[in-house]
């Protein structure tokens, strides 16, 4: 998650009650650390204020490590379905659809676990380079798109949050990680593929980039 992005679903989450969102499932969380170390704006903006004001948080992911209270692999259906266990009142799936290759899927099974009045808060990349984790899809959807697949939600709010250059986010500790990079774009020999990848995201590092931010509410039945 981007820091604009964070920063988006802050504010709009400051106007709804507390009992509203919990507990708040946040699918594909990664762990602890990267929450509050790699990516500490996630915390800062986002996760933090809501626990303040009393929101249970879930976190799901892949990964068994510290921060992950549900592991689980989001292509696998039974798990999916296991879900729904959870009972809980709005769910988080922030840049992750892009990294699926059957995101309708996991967009179904989001609507099985939702409540009635229950609300989901979903982002993707509009303008972002390639960046598999495992893979990329390619989905950049915009507002439109993105609301397209949950159908039987109202929109609450929506937006394509313009956010700093691409360089701002790789490297925020700039003079250091300059310096590394530069240096690694003289090895092309060492891990090859992890090089190439390095010379297609070149062009991107002054560019802005966007995310499409969407909250909905599932409509009652």
């Amino acid at each position: 998650m981007l820091i604009e992005e964070a920063m988006w679903f802050g504010r709009q989450m400051q106007a709804l009650e507390p009992d509203c969102l919990s507990p708040l499932l946040n699918l594909g969380s990664s762990t602890e650390a990267f929450r509050k170390q790699f990516q500490p704006w996630l915390d800062e903006f986002f996760l933090s204020p809501l626990q303040s004001r009393g929101v249970r948080i879930r976190n799901q992911d892949r990964k068994a490590l510290p921060g992950v209270e549900i592991v689980g692999d989001l292509n696998d259906r039974e798990f999916l379905r296991s879900l729904s266990a959870q009972s809980v009142r709005s769910i988080l799936c922030a840049n992750l659809l892009e990294h699926l290759e059957n995101r309708t899927q996991l967009a179904r099974a989001i609507l099985d676990i939702l409540p009635a009045d229950g609300y989901l808060f979903v982002s993707c990349p509009y303008l972002s380079p390639y960046h598999p984790d495992p893979v990329d899809t390619g989905f950049r959807p915009n507002v439109e798109e993105l609301a397209a697949l949950f159908p039987g939600c109202r929109r609450v709010s929506g937006e394509v949050v313009p956010c700093s250059p691409y360089y701002d986010h790789l490297y925020p500790h700039r003079r250091f990680k300059l310096l590394r990079l530069g240096l690694r774009l003289c090895l092309p020999v060492y891990r090859p593929k992890i090089w190439l990848a390095l010379i297609t995201h070149l062009p991107w590092l002054p560019r802005k980039l966007a995310a499409t931010c969407l909250i909905l509410q599932k409509n009652k039945a």
